[in-house]
Formats: C-alpha cells, structure tokens, sequence
C-alpha cells in the first residue's frame, strides 16, 4: 500500500528526531528542532531540555560529546530531511513550510509540530535564521 503524503512526511520529522536523541545519546527529556526552508537557504538548529534546563547543542551536559564533528553531522542529517520534505511537497503538489518548529518529548514519546508557510526572514533586512532559531531558544528557556 502507498503510504499517504502525511505519512511519508512524518517518517522525515521521525528521521530528524531520531538524529537528535542520538547526539543526546537518548537522554534528552525534550528535543527542538528548527527547520527552515526559504528559497533556496536550507536551515537547521536543535537544542534540547536536560535535567530540567533548556540548553544549546553545545552545552547538554557532562559527558556529552559536543564536538564540531558531531553537531555537523547532525545539522548535515537535519538539512538532508529538510531537502526531503521539500521534495515529498512537491511529489504530492503540496507546499513547504517555511518553517517547522518540532518538539519531541521524550517523556511522553508525543510530538507537536508548529509550521509556518509565509517568509520568516528572508524578507528582513537585519534577520536571519539563525536569529529566529535563537528566539525561539530564548523563548523555549524562559517558559
């Protein structure tokens, strides 16, 4: 049987999940992953709730590996599904997201996906993805 558009697209956000508790080594209590998609900028940043505190890639706690190494090949899987997603869109005539907020709560095992389909930065002059992804963060902390 075929598997559904919804289907195929939440096997990718799976995929993007599975990157980041494998960089936790599977002790995050939550994941975040920003996805971003804007003309042809492809982006991604992930961070994570540990032991309570809501912390950067770069920062998880001890006994981590952190290296440059590690957080590139887990930005390079997440940038792969992103291409993915778009190309499942478009296979099913369907629109990107211009962004995908995706928290994974490993506590519960429950996903909440948040997409935006209209232009985020792009079209701001002082904005990037990177501060988006870093407000988002912000946000994410004081909550």
């Amino acid at each position: 049987m075929d598997r559904t558009f919804e289907e195929r697209l939440a096997e990718i956000q799976s995929k993007m999940i599975l990157a980041c508790m494998d960089y936790a080594d599977n002790r995050a209590e939550r994941v975040y992953i920003y996805a971003s998609r804007e003309g042809r900028c492809t982006s991604a940043h992930f961070f994570f709730k540990v032991n309570g505190r809501v912390v950067d890639r770069n920062e998880p706690g001890e006994g981590y590996d952190v290296s440059e190494d590690r957080q590139s090949a887990c930005l390079g899987k997440l940038r792969a599904c992103i291409r993915e997603a778009d190309h499942v869109c478009k296979e099913y005539g369907k629109d990107m997201p211009t962004e995908m907020k995706i928290v994974y709560n490993a506590e519960n095992d429950k996903t909440d996906i948040a997409y935006r389909y209209d232009l985020v930065y792009s079209n701001k002059r002082n904005k990037s993805d990177c501060d988006v992804a870093e407000e988002w963060f912000e946000e994410m902390q004081k909550a």
